[in-house]
């Protein structure tokens, strides 16, 4: 016999065993959720019939844009966090060690689309160009609105019409919802303007203002500016310091700011500011201890919180104080970790997010509002941690004040390197969490909640 004919009566003979094997293993039998079942969960549990000999199952999951093999020793699965909305198609097969058995049949559901307030506006990142995308917080409606080299830092008027936004010529714009009516309010002046940030009565645009990079000096020289939302009434309302963490008061009255800390020995030192909309002299209210994580006003507009650390310590904890700088109080006692952001509700109300950062996650805490305590609205406590693998510093909360919404980086488990950018929503109570997107071809980055829905794009009119 030939070496040819032997190797293929050798090949033959392995097939013929590992289809024997096959069918020995036998072929489960899927039992739930039913074949298009609709309206489930954002984690559903799957479950097929056992086969006699298996060792292991491995479990395929598609939904048409990717596939996901899992494999299990045990006949049921509760399902990874999924995209709500998408139908899913799985299928399962029964192994022995190296030999897998046939296919099941397949089946499909389809996951419930919950009622969730509002739309968001993000930047897409495209071939060769950065664009704003809107997206109704359902994950319905998605539809690109500007189509710039380079639009970023978009933020949402309180009536959910109007977008401002950061173009490639590093001047503030604005356009309607609808994609009508874009216009550019600063001028082509050779400065910088970046990240517009909308007074709580839509009536105004705060943003900063740097100077032509040939009057750059060695001080920090960022300037905060304000003008009317159609871009009238353009004043400056501070020089230098390179503030960052601009934020507004719940009664339109004063901007709150950090910035480097000049009355401090300590090079990296960063201080908390407020001061009127108005114009006048900013008001340190803190300074030295004061974390560059963000700032926020109380409800009524009577204070302000932000973080604060203690290197030496090793301790970081929530600073609440008057708007004059006196009767600071530590407001709550948070987990050690590498990371604070604090940030607020449209409507005022203060919603601490805090990163604490492990050898092995990411946690997110977010600390309970106590409204009724005098000179303290965070009672400090934590309320639920949410665990994930890879983190953007993005986070956004929703109209309602009840809903956070973050930028996910995770790597799927589906037999590639293959990286998967999620717009993710969890309540602010830990109830429930949802996975709103998974358009990896659309890499999200800056982004922000606002209210309404998505409107049908502006009719075009013809030349």
């Amino acid at each position: 016999m030939s070496n040819l004919r032997r190797f293929l009566a050798i090949s033959c003979l392995l097939l013929c065993g590992i289809e024997a094997a096959r069918a020995a293993l036998g072929t489960p039998v899927l039992q739930s959720p039913p074949d298009g079942a609709t309206g489930l969960g954002a984690h559903p549990t799957i479950k097929w019939s056992a086969v006699a000999g298996a060792h292991s199952y491995e479990v395929e999951l598609a939904n048409g844009r990717y596939t996901i093999t899992h494999d299990c020793e045990k006949t049921t699965w509760k399902l990874p966090e999924l995209v709500i909305g998408l139908t899913y198609h799985w299928r399962v097969r029964a192994t022995a060690g190296e030999t897998p058995g046939s296919w099941s049949a397949r089946r499909s559901f389809t996951l419930a689309r919950p009622s969730l307030p509002g739309k968001l506006v993000f930047v897409g990142d495209l071939p060769g160009c950065k664009s704003l995308f809107l997206i109704n917080a359902d994950g319905t409606g998605l539809r690109r609105l500007t189509y710039g080299e380079f639009d970023t830092t978009p933020v949402i008027c309180t009536d959910g019409n109007k977008i401002a936004y950061q173009n490639d010529t590093n001047d503030i714009c604005i356009i309607n919802a609808d994609g009508s009516e874009a216009r550019c309010l600063t001028r082509h002046d050779g400065r910088r303007h970046s990240c517009p940030l909308f007074s709580p009565d839509g009536r105004h645009l705060a943003f900063y203002t740097d100077p032509p990079p040939l009057q750059h000096s060695v001080q920090r020289d960022r300037n905060i500016s304000i003008m009317n939302f159609d871009g009238s009434d353009w004043r400056q309302l501070k020089t230098g310091g390179d503030p960052e963490c601009l934020c507004f008061s719940p009664d339109g009255r004063y901007l709150a700011f950090l910035q480097h800390d000049q009355e401090s020995d300590e090079k990296e030192a960063i201080a908390a500011f407020v001061m009127p909309v108005e114009g006048g002299q900013p008001t340190r209210v803190a300074g030295g201890v004061v974390r560059e994580d963000g700032i926020c006003f109380n409800p009524d507009s009577t204070q302000v919180a932000f973080t604060c650390a203690n290197s030496k310590l090793d301790k970081q904890w929530v600073t609440c104080v008057n708007l004059d700088g006196s009767h600071a109080i530590a407001a709550s006692t948070t987990p050690t970790g590498e990371d604070r952001s604090s940030w607020k509700t449209p409507d005022g109300h203060p919603v601490y997010l805090l990163r604490t950062k492990s050898e092995d996650d990411v946690r997110l805490y977010a600390v309970p509002l106590a409204t009724g305590l005098p000179n303290c609205w965070l009672t400090g406590q934590e309320r639920d941690a949410w665990d994930i693998e890879y983190c953007a510093s993005m986070l956004s909360v929703s109209p309602d004040g009840r809903f956070v919404a973050i930028v996910l980086r995770n790597a799927e488990d589906n037999g590639s390197d293959r990286e998967f950018i999620d717009l993710r929503v969890r309540a602010v109570n830990g109830s429930v969490q949802y996975r709103i997107t998974a358009l990896d071809d659309l890499v999200h980055n800056d982004f922000a909640w606002g209210p309404g829905r998505v409107p049908p794009p502006a009719v075009r009119k013809k030349p």
